[in-house]
């Protein structure tokens, strides 16, 4: 092998223009191919590998009986993807799930509730709204402490979790648990403080097309805080019924806004919180309210992704199968450029031969060298479509870790510029072993 590297660095150093040209086109058709293969890929990503199976996007249908959920790009027949607040109450009195949450995204000020040299005045935060259950449902990680107890949701007591990124600001990086932290003028303990958390998509937080690339909230408070506060959801909001103005008659009204998950372990479990849902669906039949056919639903995390992302995923593959020919138009470029350079030292293949070296001998040869050229290619467009990824990311304020080569995808474009290397490199391999000697050794 040693001397079959020590051949094949001698012949791409022999015509390095050449040799040159030959990677620039793998590298291209790789990094072509790997872009288009790290925006498919996002789609098909797990966020909750441990337990997607197990956590269940819930859905009630409470919609007018006469017309269908006008919730953009959702399918017919569904039932509304976000839930009232009347729903989402009374579905946490069930002590069926392992954990369950309702939750929403709020906007809040925060100002440090202590002195801080560099911060003045209150600035904006992302506020997740949630209960106790969401921290062990999602096995949110924690650099200092964890999530709040479920009596705090009851209280509400006023505790909160704060990011990292939020830590990093108040307190550079510090253990702050027993810290407070002033909220719209409230002050919060500080109880936990999360690891840096990229679920990637942000599953939980889905809005019709939206891909989830908004890193998690900046402070997470308990639900009840909600009403007290009187806070504004700061996302979707649909309904299909007017209620007059006022904060009481928007929560008692028939408009969608929250989203609601569940921990079912089981699917004995998951069987009885349906029935669960069917039971409250036609209680709430009794009181005017689910005019429609039953049609309760409970999703796991990677069927909730697909439902969600559904119109995108045709496009995307449309342009993973865009990118594969066009990364086999750059293998048949190949076949020719290959065929040229090997062609071209067909008086020194001829010398080996006639000196005893078997075919096998210079078929294997020029393989290596076909790999060696493919290998090189690769790291080439490994490096095209890192940049390329880079701008996107710069360009949209996108996460890092969204548009990223992984260890899956760089094993990958690996894999396929040595494979290409290699299905480019046959013919031409066989054509220069295959050659008389004598053709070649008579013409010098």
């Amino acid at each position: 092998m040693r001397y079959d590297l020590k051949l094949a660095l001698l012949s791409i150093r022999r015509n390095p223009v050449l040799s040159v040209l030959i990677i620039a086109a793998i590298g291209l058709g790789i990094g072509v191919f790997m872009i288009l293969l790290t925006a498919y890929h996002l789609l098909e990503r797990n966020p909750l590998p441990q337990k997607s199976e197990q956590v269940y996007r819930v859905l009630v249908d409470a919609w007018d009986l006469n017309g269908e959920p006008s919730q953009g790009v959702w399918r017919s027949g569904e039932p509304p993807y976000m839930m009232t607040y009347i729903d989402a109450m009374n579905l946490m009195t069930s002590d069926v799930p392992t954990y369950h949450a309702a939750m929403f995204q709020s906007v809040m000020y925060l100002q440090p509730a202590d002195p801080h040299p560099s911060i003045k005045r209150p600035f904006r935060v992302t506020a997740r709204v949630t209960f106790s259950g969401f921290f062990p449902m999602f096995d949110t990680p924690f650099v200092y402490g964890g999530g709040w107890a479920s009596a705090s949701d009851e209280g509400p007591d006023p505790v909160v979790v704060i990011s990292s990124e939020t830590n990093d600001r108040l307190f550079g990086g510090a253990d702050s648990i027993g810290n407070s932290i002033d909220l719209n003028g409230t002050l919060f303990t500080i109880v936990g403080v999360m690891d840096r958390w990229r679920p990637t998509p942000l599953f939980y937080n889905f809005m019709t097309l939206g891909l989830g690339v908004s890193p998690p909230a900046d402070v997470f408070i308990p639900f009840h805080f909600f009403e007290r506060m009187q806070l504004g959801n700061n996302g979707a909001d649909m309904g299909w019924k007017r209620w007059d103005p006022g904060f009481e008659n928007w929560l008692q009204s028939e408009s969608t806004w929250l989203q609601f998950w569940a921990q079912l372990d089981s699917n004995e479990q998951k069987a009885q919180y349906l029935d669960f849902l069917d039971s409250y669906a036609t209680e709430q039949k009794k009181v005017g309210r689910f005019q429609r056919p039953l049609n309760n639903r409970v999703y796991d995390v990677m069927t909730w992704i697909k439902a969600v992302t559904y119109p995108l995923n045709g496009p995307a593959l449309v342009f993973l199968i865009l990118g594969i020919l066009y990364l086999f138009v750059c293998i048949i470029n190949l076949v020719g450029m290959l065929l040229g350079k090997f062609l071209g030292r067909m008086h020194e293949v001829s010398v080996r031969r006639a000196l005893g070296a078997p075919r096998s001998a210079i078929f294997r040869q020029h393989l290596f060298e076909v790999a060696l050229l493919g290998l090189l290619g690769g790291l080439l467009g490994l490096g095209i479509s890192q940049l390329v990824l880079t701008i996107i990311r710069a360009r949209f304020d996108l996460l890092e870790t969204l548009f990223s080569l992984d260890g899956y995808l760089l094993g990958v474009a690996l894999g396929v510029s040595l494979l290409a290397g290699l299905v480019a490199g046959l013919l031409p391999a066989w054509r220069a072993c295959s050659a008389a000697p004598a053709i070649y050794l008579s013409t010098e």
